[in-house]
């Protein structure tokens, strides 16, 4: 088990692996008051920031993969910080890239399922 503080957030993420445990990454906080530390979620959710978390629900939103001017049209933001957001949540995992230049999200639908 390793915990380790997030700066600047007041949180910490508590990384936990074993023979005999799942592994697992979860957001943690110290309650001051009863003097424990509570799971507040996923790390990866928690640790989200809010523009990275609204790329996400926007790409939930569409069907087709989506190019960076657009998601930057509809977030009203600018299109470089997006495009560059937008490479980092594909370099870890959080986004699909299924061809230069379009992002998609995990959970979006199958755009060859049209039943």
């Amino acid at each position: 088990m390793v915990l380790n503080r997030n700066r600047g957030t007041g949180h910490c993420s508590l990384y936990v692996r074993g023979r005999d445990v799942q592994e697992a990454e979860k957001a943690v906080r110290f309650a001051s008051e009863n003097a424990t530390w509570e799971v507040i979620g996923d790390a990866i959710d928690v640790g989200r920031t809010e523009e990275r978390q609204e790329i996400l629900e926007e790409l939930k939103k569409h069907r087709n993969p989506m190019r960076a001017p657009e998601i930057a049209q509809l977030l009203g933001k600018k299109e470089d910080s997006i495009r560059k957001t937008l490479g980092r949540m594909a370099t870890c995992g959080e986004i699909e890239r299924p061809s230069r230049g379009l992002y998609t999200c995990h959970n979006s639908p199958d755009v060859l399922n049209f039943e």
